[in-house]
């Protein structure tokens, strides 16, 4: 994703990444990985208290791993129960988020 974008990333003066370091080997990750790959990165410190747009971000990650676990099968009882039924996943969340992506 970062290659397929990287023009339009670049184009920025500073990509800001907000991460609350709740992983250390993911912070890792993350600093290295994106280090590498963009001309201007920052990276500060997130408090999902203060901040809506990584509320967001969790969002949209959350609900992309349920469409994944949706079309392999996979959704847990409690995400099953959630949802009342795969295709409600689909038709209440999936479908408008996909529609967000870059």
């Amino acid at each position: 994703m970062l290659r397929q974008n990287k023009d339009y990333l670049d184009s920025f003066d500073k990509v800001i990444v907000y991460y609350d370091n709740g992983q250390r080997e993911l912070s890792s990750i993350l600093n290295a990985i994106l280090s590498i790959n963009l001309k201007n990165v920052e990276f500060r410190k997130a408090d999902p208290r203060e901040y809506r747009l990584l509320q967001t971000a969790d969002f949209f990650c959350t609900m992309e791993l349920l469409g994944i676990k949706r079309e392999e099968n996979r959704l847990s009882n409690s995400e099953k129960k959630f949802f009342y039924k795969p295709n409600e996943l689909k038709k209440t969340f999936l479908i408008g988020i996909k529609k967000k992506r870059l």
